[in-house]
């Protein structure tokens, strides 16, 4: 990131008295006295006061054009406006009477900008919109670059911006990248913009036997919108890495997968041959089920490293009173509705994009 270095030298407010007196007489007091003075102000500038202590005639004068004067009584009313520069800078506020001057010295921040937009910005599938500030007095502009289509943002020019990244499409194969760069003179904030695709590898977490356990898994893209060939490649009960696929659909920003879709090839199995292979709809009260209304579904969510998370649940249709729920896999073999062989269940899933 590259920052701006405000150095503010400290400045010595110096409030002179000068007493004046004719020649004949000189023990006379001062008619002329700072009772209170507000010399300091942030870049930002502001109102403030210089209250006087005098019963003469006084006149008050600024040095410089960002700092106004009027006058109520014996209060100087100040009005600074903002600094626009890096630099700090100094003004005089000089009070005289016919016959005694007064000095005060004011100072003012230079203008420390900034901008919260610097970094790395990840965005699920669904996209979405994200809001920045500029802190600054001067001129700014905004561009983009390499999000053509996806990403758009809008400023109001008054420090607010807001970039949107537009939902993408389910055959997304890479993350695709964009920035947005703001700049003010020769510094310059960039935020890099990524969207991420639901294709790829995932670590696998579920219980089993009392225990969290970990594997991998691939989705692939298919031909068929809005579905993905799932691949159990190492860590689960059964892997299918070079056999037939599981499904996954993508659908209104969540991941599901149909629980009669989830074929995974033939099993040999003793005694009774070739034997179609099943993940069942597993409910922790041990009831299977194979049908597509059945769902375990995730919504598409970024963890605290943002990384795509997707934690998985019921999708509410086993049952009408919620004694049933969806609450993982179970592997099995099943030849004339009998469960010839199986492999147990895993449950509580949650996938982890690498």
């Amino acid at each position: 990131m590259n920052k701006i270095l405000n150095i503010l030298v400290a400045v010595v407010l110096l409030v002179l008295y000068a007493g004046c007196s004719d020649s004949d007489d000189t023990s006379s007091v001062s008619a002329l006295k700072v009772v209170k003075s507000d010399v300091e102000y942030s870049s930002e500038g502001g109102s403030g006061t210089i209250i006087l202590e005098t019963t003469q005639v006084f006149e008050a004068v600024s040095n410089v054009s960002w700092c106004t004067i009027s006058v109520s009584g014996t209060t100087l009313n100040l009005t600074v406006s903002p600094n626009l520069n890096v630099g700090a800078r100094n003004g005089l506020i000089v009070i005289s009477t016919g016959n005694e001057k007064c000095q005060v010295n004011i100072t003012q921040m230079g203008d420390m900008a900034d901008c919260n937009i610097e970094g790395e910005h990840r965005f699920s599938l669904l996209g979405g919109t994200v809001d920045f500030e500029v802190n600054t007095h001067r001129n700014y502009t905004v561009s983009s670059g390499g999000g053509d289509g996806w990403l758009t943002f809008t400023d109001d020019s008054n420090g607010k911006i807001r970039v949107k990244v537009a939902s993408g499409p389910y055959n997304l194969a890479e993350p695709r990248t964009a920035t947005v760069t703001v700049a003010i003179g020769n510094v310059k904030w960039t935020g890099v913009f990524q969207q991420l695709p639901l294709a790829g590898e995932y670590v696998i977490r579920y219980i089993r036997d009392n225990g969290t356990q970990e594997g991998v898994c691939r989705l692939d893209i298919t031909n068929t919108p809005d579905t993905y060939d799932v691949r159990y490649l190492s860590g689960v009960p059964i892997t299918n890495a070079n056999g037939l696929p599981g499904k996954a659909l993508y659908t209104d920003g969540k991941l599901a997968f149909p629980m009669g879709s989830q074929f995974l090839g033939y099993m040999t199995v003793t005694d009774y041959g070739q034997v179609p292979l099943y993940m069942y709809a597993y409910c922790k009260k041990g009831n299977i089920a194979l049908s597509d209304d059945l769902q375990y579904i995730a919504p598409l969510a970024l963890n605290a490293e943002n990384q795509l998370e997707l934690t998985f649940g019921d999708n509410g249709i086993w049952s009408n009173d919620g004694s049933l729920t969806v609450d993982g896999f179970y592997y099995a073999c099943v030849k004339d509705g009998k469960i010839v062989k199986n492999w147990g269940a895993m449950t509580d899933i949650v996938l982890i994009h690498k």
